[in-house]
C-alpha cells in the first residue's frame, strides 16, 4: 500500500467527475430522464397510430362474460 491517493480502478476517487463509473468505450449513456420520455413518446406514438387496427379488432370480438 503507498501513501499517494491517486484513484485506481479498484479504488476510484470519490471526488470530482472520477466518481463516476467508467464507461467503456464506444458507448454513450443517457439520464434516466430522457430515457423515460423517450419510452414515454414511443409508446403514446405507438397507441395512436395502432388505434384504429385495435378499435377495429375490439368492435370484431364477441362481447364477453
Amino acid at each position: 500500500m503507498t501513501d499517494r491517493d491517486e484513484p485506481t480502478l479498484e479504488h476510484p476517487s470519490r471526488h470530482g467527475d472520477d466518481a463516476r463509473t467508467p464507461v467503456p468505450g464506444g458507448r454513450e449513456t443517457m439520464p434516466a430522464g430522457r430515457v423515460l420520455v423517450v419510452i414515454v413518446v414511443a409508446l403514446v406514438t405507438w397507441a395512436f397510430l395502432s388505434a384504429p387496427s385495435l378499435k377495429r379488432a375490439s368492435e370484431a370480438q364477441p362481447l364477453g362474460t
